[in-house]
């Protein structure tokens, strides 16, 4: 349907509405250490951005804390132990966060799908499904506007486990740990965190705390 301009009707979005909302050149905000490894220093809407490594749930929080602090919704899926505390300590905005389990089946794709409508930012976790159906997906997460964060392996519908760069990606983060400050327990840990995808043209890579002493991701 076109608008003439000015018109407003209830239910139906125009072209400016999702432009505003789902700009193609428009990123979500990530705590200031991570910005450099970016493309534009944030998670770019419409980019699905894999992230692996020994840190690499530490990662995931750090990496939606900023944004859901801002007002951004964030949809876990297929972590049935998402640690939500922990996404807590790193700043995680627990009110703007939901957690969907698709029981592994065929109906991934349908399910992260129709997130893509209305959550800003979905993780997914060892996600089960086929490579037609990733790549539809990634559609759909680009003419939505959305961020899709793969984590972990990729899973066909029968079990076999693929490298995450099967799936689609833009950016992929590697998060690995260097080492542990200890007190009377765990205190900190550095952790460095590389870059490389089609939308960074060369690796790039950071050391930060994650976490830090106060919970939240640091700067070395």
């Amino acid at each position: 349907m076109v608008l003439p301009a000015g018109v407003r009707t209830a239910g139906v979005e125009t072209a400016a509405d999702l432009l505003a909302r789902a700009g193609a050149h428009t990123a979500l905000p990530v705590p200031a250490p991570l910005a450099p490894v970016l493309p534009m220093r944030g998670l770019e809407r419409g980019r699905v951005h894999g992230v692996t490594g020994d840190a690499a749930a530490s990662l995931v929080y750090a990496l939606v804390a900023a944004a859901s602090a801002e007002g951004a919704w964030c949809a876990f899926v297929d972590m049935p132990h998402a640690g939500l505390r922990a996404a807590h300590e790193h700043g995680v905005a627990l009110e703007r966060v939901v957690c969907i389990d698709t029981d592994r089946s065929l109906s991934w794709g349908r399910v992260v799908g129709a997130l893509t409508d209305g959550i800003d930012i979905i993780v997914a976790r060892d996600p089960v499904c086929t490579a037609a159906e990733a790549r539809k997906v990634a559609s759909r997460v680009k003419a939505q506007g959305a961020v899709l964060i793969v984590q972990g392996a990729v899973q066909d519908s029968k079990g076999a486990v693929k490298s995450a760069q099967s799936f689609p990606l833009d950016v992929l983060l590697t998060a690995r740990t260097q080492s542990w400050s200890f007190g009377a327990c765990a205190l900190e840990r550095t952790v460095r965190v590389t870059a490389e995808g089609r939308r960074i043209p060369a690796a790039r890579g950071v050391t930060v705390l994650l976490p830090s002493a106060s919970g939240a991701v640091a700067g070395v």
